[in-house]
């Protein structure tokens, strides 16, 4: 399936500001051979702009001077076992 429609930049059109995240990351080492990893990361974006130029996003086309509030936030998290056996 080919869904088509505009490159977005999220930065001039949507005034989405460039913004670090905190990233944390830990290993536990449980042995000569074993350890555990984890690791946490939160993103949030904002956003409010009316767009300069016509977009069409998902079928749905928004025209020039459209108020699009943009509110994105990422909470990713993941726990890892890793085993080093024999090659």
């Amino acid at each position: 399936m080919v869904i088509l429609g505009t490159d977005i930049d999220f930065k001039n059109d949507l005034d989405i500001k460039d913004e670090g995240y905190p990233e944390v990351r830990l290993t536990w080492y449980t042995g000569k051979k074993s350890k555990i990893r984890i690791a946490y990361t939160q993103v949030g974006y904002e956003g409010d702009a009316n767009i300069q130029r016509t977009i069409q996003y998902n079928g749905t086309t928004y025209d020039v001077g459209t108020r699009v509030v943009t509110d994105l936030d990422i909470k990713y998290a993941s726990i890892g076992w890793v085993w080093q056996g024999r090659p």
